[in-house]
């Protein structure tokens, strides 16, 4: 798996894996009182852009395509089926979204033959006789991905907090790429947890002290390595540990 430099995207054989776009998320931001034009248009044309540049063919979704945890409203629904539509007009030849808390009734979309939907458990991609466990992170994965090699999960939105010696802070999205504890039945040696692809969704900083909230059973239960995990910048640039950047940075 190679990561797409500046952009929370990465390519998986043919396949670009994103996480959390949060579709319809101005929809929210409007009842709030936030006058925000919807951004679909430029997020399909910015994936079909990667799509063209990392000459993938398909896209694959790790969560959250939408933004309405509650359900699809019908201005919500034209508006992922305009999105996938767009995609796929733009030359990609199959869209899979492995399903995340947010994407209740997506399976509409899938009767419409838009998108392929694989559940909250997740599923396996095999790319070079190495095999990718694939879920969003909000519920356990299933006994076959989570025995992959490397698991790709969402859902945190994960951010990395940095302060200046004026005591300005701000927050950069990054790659978490870290290990799991085995358990008799679950686990898996390497995980990648992707930052969220839309930039208006926010993120919990994985480096603040002490690091509360962090979302999906396998941080709940303390199955992830957080200490020893890596950060690494949309860029590529290394950060270090994230023990060590919770000393560096992290907020008490």
């Amino acid at each position: 798996m190679k990561f797409v430099s500046n952009h929370a995207a990465a390519v998986l054989g043919k396949v670009l894996v994103v996480a959390d776009l949060h579709l319809g998320i101005e929809f929210d931001l409007r009842s709030k009182g936030v006058r925000m034009p919807l951004q679909w248009k430029a997020t399909a044309a910015e994936l079909s852009g990667l799509l063209k540049q990392t000459r993938c063919s398909e896209l694959l979704i790790l969560g959250d395509a939408k933004h309405d945890i509650y359900g699809m409203e019908l201005r919500e629904k034209e508006m992922m089926r305009s999105f996938f539509r767009s995609v796929l007009d733009f030359g990609c030849k199959k869209i899979t979204v492995v399903k995340g808390n947010h994407d209740g009734q997506l399976q509409e979309l899938k009767e419409e033959g838009f998108i392929e939907l694989v559940g909250p458990s997740g599923g396996v991609f095999s790319v070079g006789g190495r095999k990718y466990g694939a879920c969003h992170g909000h519920a356990w994965p299933s006994e076959e991905v989570a025995q992959a090699r490397v698991l790709l999960l969402a859902h945190s939105h994960p951010l990395i907090e940095f302060r200046d010696s004026l005591g300005f802070r701000w927050f950069e999205r990054a790659w978490i790429l870290g290990s799991l504890r085995r358990r008799e039945s679950r686990g898996c040696q390497k995980a990648v947890v992707f930052p969220a692809f839309n930039t208006l969704s926010g993120g919990l900083a994985f480096n603040s002290r002490p690091c509360r909230g962090l979302f999906g059973p396998l941080f709940e239960n303390n199955l992830f390595e957080l200490e020893s995990a890596e950060a690494r910048l949309l860029s590529g640039m290394p950060l270090g540990s994230v023990g060590v950047l919770r000393k560096q940075f992290g907020s008490g």
